[in-house]
């Protein structure tokens, strides 16, 4: 939310596109890339306009990692190996 110059936990209306939310290029930029080190995945740079308000994007970062999870290839949890 600090990208969106927001103080965290303020109310976001998620069907808003970034745009209304006054979401500019470089900003659009630099929310991606902290969405990508906070899941740790490579994100596309047309993230926000693949999914241009926060609801659509929540459910897109939702699937993929639904589509990651349902594989067993997670290391095992006793060794971590």
């Amino acid at each position: 939310m600090e990208i969106l110059g927001r103080a965290p936990g303020a109310d976001l209306d998620l069907d808003a596109t970034f745009t209304d939310l006054g979401l500019d290029s470089r900003m659009a930029v630099a929310l991606r890339t902290s969405v990508a080190r906070a899941t740790g995945r490579v994100l596309p740079t047309t993230l926000l306009f693949d999914h241009p308000t926060p609801a659509a994007l929540i459910e897109a970062l939702g699937r993929t990692t639904r589509k990651v999870t349902s594989f067993d290839d997670s290391p095992d949890r006793t060794t971590g190996r």
